[in-house]
């Protein structure tokens, strides 16, 4: 999803410019990318730890959600 949404602010014009050129969006889609490698690194962390101790347990508040930045940059996003 975060491919596309990279590519969807490449195509998408504003003001005459892409989308995805404006600084604030820049760092949306920076700050998106950082979310997405650490949720990756906890999310490996999590499998190892199960796979190592059968009964561990995911701590609460781990799951994925949608965020606000992602809807703002790709509005066809839907959070599943």
């Amino acid at each position: 999803m975060l491919e596309e949404t990279i590519e969807y602010t490449k195509q998408r014009k504003a003001f005459g410019q892409s989308f995805g050129s404006c600084q604030y969006n820049k760092f949306l889609i920076a700050d998106l990318v950082t979310r997405l490698e650490v949720t990756q690194a906890f999310v490996d962390q999590c499998v190892l730890a199960h796979s190592a101790v059968p009964d561990a347990a995911v701590p609460p508040g781990t799951r994925f959600r949608r965020t606000d930045d992602q809807a703002r940059l790709h509005p066809g996003f839907v959070q599943q």
